[in-house]
């Protein structure tokens, strides 16, 4: 079973007790980022990438926003549709999507990610942007990859890439920065946030 498998089955495993705790992370961390996302963006189509079990994309929706849910996940994916979310099961590195977007938000979902990944991924999600397109991403702030294990979420574990604001910077490096914040969730939970834009051809 390869890393992504393994993190897929924690997210198979506990569908419900991921489903309440991006819930309370969205209402207590990310919400002023998300309406930053929305005040910046030209239009009306979202793809979230890696959506979870859709609680951002829902917030998106409610906003009269057009969201597709993509996540490796089944779980997941059957979470966003319960919301009413159009939602597909689909590997960010595997991305079988032909249409562009305004937006892509991608919270805390590329840093399952190895980092060799990292610039294929970022060539796509450019290919699917819109020109003025812009993209948010979260990742914890660090540098190493490593399987975690949480208490909560008993006999699996997660696969996770750290980064600095450099490595993102220079992954990034054809989008034009936007906006930067950093967030201290817990001593081993900092968070890095971008808004980037697509640069003008």
């Amino acid at each position: 079973m390869n890393y992504k498998e393994i993190t897929k089955t924690t997210y198979n495993t506990y569908p419900n007790k991921f489903d309440s705790y991006f819930q309370k992370s969205f209402d207590n961390y990310t919400k002023p980022s998300a309406n930053l996302f929305l005040k910046n963006l030209n239009g009306k189509n979202i793809l979230d990438l890696g959506s979870g079990p859709g609680n951002d994309a829902k917030y998106f929706k409610d906003k009269g926003f057009n969201v597709h849910c993509v996540d490796i996940s089944e779980q997941m994916i059957r979470l966003c549709k319960e919301k009413g979310l159009k939602a597909e099961v689909m590997d960010i590195e595997n991305l079988k999507l032909n249409q562009e977007y305004d937006g892509i938000w991608a919270n805390a979902s590329l840093l399952h990610l190895k980092k060799r990944s990292m610039p294929k991924v970022i060539e796509k999600l450019k290919s699917l942007l819109k020109p003025e397109g812009i993209l948010f991403i979260a990742v914890k702030e660090g540098n190493k990859e490593i399987f975690e294990k949480r208490e909560k979420y008993p006999n699996t574990k997660r696969f996770f890439s750290y980064f600095t604001k450099e490595e993102i910077k220079n992954l990034f490096k054809d989008f034009e920065e936007i906006h930067f914040s950093r967030k201290i969730i817990s001593k081993k939970s900092i968070f890095i946030r971008f808004i980037f834009k697509t640069r003008s051809q």
